[in-house]
């Protein structure tokens, strides 16, 4: 069996003219990918406010601009839109304003020679919320009275907003107006303008909308290859295993011991009382949970004895660190301390650095925490024992 997994994977990874093409499309640079820019409302809102701004640099004057707008109401009728494409062919738009974040409106477009405004609400990884879209354009109508009002939702498929004043435009629209613009103007426009046109529409098609060519790219990857894939996919790193494989390491470090599938500081062992019940042989221990978002040091009671476990329930309830979260103790298993050793269950970037920080808040809860709840449950547990020997 390892070794046809062995013959798969070298079919798929030598001399697959498919795998390099895609490489090679994937591996493209990109100065908006290297500027974080891929699902960012925000800097998306900006550039396109860079480019329908005719004032700006660009050299595109209002052509991106009125592309943008004609498509928009294209198909609609000027008694619905109250502006036709034609008029805005007709337009002279070069006073136009356009800025970003005006009363929390995406982009705001303004003409006050053609009493004129545009509402554009972006939309590339977030959904409407707070009824936003009635309030946006509600705004805009009461400052700019008797203007004509343009309100656009933009969103990477062309969604229907929930305000039917809106109209939808997607940013596949916007990347068939820069390929367009990219073939026919760019004799006009600066090299620097061109190449970055060039990649974000790039951007757009590799991140914010559907890329048929890199499609049908992966789908021939896919079924040419799917064993391969199959493979690949069996065998990769669980992060629950990574995380494990770290705390494991931490824990040792800091003078913790196995007991089962569980955890023990060492000198624990002296003084925790056993149970016949409890899975570790012990009526405490610690695990570490990587089963959610975070990595979590978690001290558990198990089951045992009932009033010896209400003792130690009892004993950190007052506790300034980290005591229970429940208020009443289940029968079983109940957490009684939960420190987080990390916000993440794998690294979000350097590994080492997730692997020191771990280390780091392990030494902080040895230190500042874990002396005093061995001085609390020390207490519980010997009160419990002259209770039960005056008995």
């Amino acid at each position: 069996m390892e070794t046809e997994a062995i013959l798969v994977l070298t079919k798929f990874c030598v001399n697959n003219p498919e795998l390099e093409q895609l490489e090679s499309i994937l591996g493209e640079f990109n100065i908006f990918e290297a500027a974080g820019l891929t699902r960012q409302e925000i800097r998306h809102s900006k550039f396109l406010a860079f480019l329908l701004d005719p004032k700006e640099s660009h050299g595109l004057g209002e052509l991106f601009v009125t592309k943008l707008l004609q498509i928009s109401v294209l198909e609609k009728s000027p008694d619905e839109v109250g502006v036709s494409a034609l008029d805005i062919e007709l337009m002279d738009l070069t006073d136009l304003h356009v800025a970003c974040e005006v009363n929390n409106i995406d982009i705001l477009i303004l003409s006050s020679k053609n009493r004129f405004a545009v509402v554009i609400e972006n939309k590339v990884g977030s959904h409407e919320h707070s009824n936003q879209l009635p309030r946006y354009l509600n705004s805009v109508e009461d400052m700019r009275v008797d203007w004509r009002v343009l309100p656009i939702f933009l969103s990477p498929a062309g969604d229907v907003p929930s305000d039917s004043r809106y109209f939808p435009v997607s940013y596949e629209q916007i990347s068939g107006i820069l390929v367009d613009l990219l073939e026919n103007r760019k004799s006009s426009m600066g090299p620097d303008i061109a190449i970055a046109i060039s990649h974000y529409e790039r951007l757009l098609r590799r991140h914010v909308v559907s890329d048929s060519k890199l499609n049908e790219l992966c789908q021939q990857i896919l079924t040419k290859h799917r064993r391969a894939i199959e493979v690949l996919i069996e065998h990769m790193e669980d992060p629950k295993i990574q995380a494990w494989e770290v705390t494991d390491e931490c824990l040792e470090k800091h003078g913790f011991v196995r007991v089962e599938r569980r955890w023990m500081p060492a000198d624990w062992l002296n003084w925790v009382p056993k149970s016949k019940e409890a899975g570790s042989g012990y009526i405490l221990n610690f695990f570490v949970d990587v089963y959610g978002k975070r990595l979590r040091l978690i001290l558990e009671i198990q089951p045992g004895p009932a009033e010896l476990r209400s003792a130690i329930f009892n004993s950190l309830s007052n506790s300034k660190h980290l005591g229970s979260r429940r208020k009443v103790m289940t029968s079983q298993w109940t957490k009684i301390l939960d420190f987080e050793l990390s916000d993440s269950r794998e690294p979000k970037g350097d590994k080492v650095l997730w692997i020191r920080h771990i280390n780091e808040q392990m030494s902080l809860f040895c230190n500042e925490i874990l002396p005093e709840v061995e001085l609390a449950l020390k207490v519980a547990v010997q009160d419990y024992s002259d209770t039960v020997s005056n008995e």
